[in-house]
């Protein structure tokens, strides 16, 4: 054999001895240290608090329009709330008086300066639930007609005749078209007039009621 060859195989030997020694130093190693997923680690928690959080409630995502719909076939009917006041004129020759108790409204019109005696011209009443004076009272008012027209945009009842002391009267139910009588607001107005001005004047303040819806 010769030198060179005999260099070979020294050669060799040291390589697969080093190898060797680094396979089996790689397995002991991997026997000595614990893999990552068996290994006890420190778990990372979120900071609490006694204090709580306010959480708004849900926004709903549908508007609600009306709380009870029309079924199949039926119409649909809305709430409409209407305001407003009833407006008449008089003219600068008569004195008008107001009086207010709950929820009616009272005007006293009277011909000229009032004695306290006298008695109001037209009598004007703003309330629910009116009933008529003359039709109630039969020995007070001698009803010798009545009617229904629409005055102004509204719907009037109408009661004539004389009184027992003979004077002419005009008594009115005055209410918006679809509005109840009884339920409803209505405008009563009854003119007790015992000549021709004072019918003249009288009448012109009843044709002037009028229904004036707010703004």
């Amino acid at each position: 054999m010769g030198f060179t060859h005999m260099i070979k195989l020294i050669f060799r030997a040291a390589c697969i001895g080093s190898l060797a020694s680094g396979i089996s130093g790689l397995l002991l190693s991997g026997c000595t240290h614990e893999s990552y997923l068996t290994q006890q680690t420190t778990p990372e928690r979120a900071a609490l608090t006694d204090s709580q959080i306010a959480v708004p409630p849900p926004t709903p995502h549908v508007t609600l329009v009306n709380p009870n719909p029309a079924g199949p076939g039926e119409p649909l009917v809305l709430p409409v709330e209407v305001t407003g006041t009833w407006t008449f004129t008089t003219p600068t020759t008569t004195t008008r008086v107001e009086r207010r108790f709950g929820d009616t409204d009272q005007f006293s019109i009277y011909d000229g300066r009032p004695a306290p005696a006298d008695t109001p011209l037209v009598l004007i009443t703003v309330a629910r639930n009116q009933q008529p004076i003359a039709a109630s009272d039969a020995a007070a008012y001698k009803v010798t007609s009545q009617r229904d027209y629409a005055m102004n945009g509204n719907v009037v009842h109408e009661w004539t005749g004389q009184t027992a002391a003979g004077a002419a009267f005009s008594e009115l139910l005055i209410r918006r078209p679809g509005e109840d009588l009884q339920q409803g607001e209505t405008c009563h107005a009854i003119a007790i007039v015992k000549n021709a001005d004072q019918q003249k004047t009288a009448l012109g303040i009843l044709g002037s009621i009028v229904w004036q819806p707010s703004q």
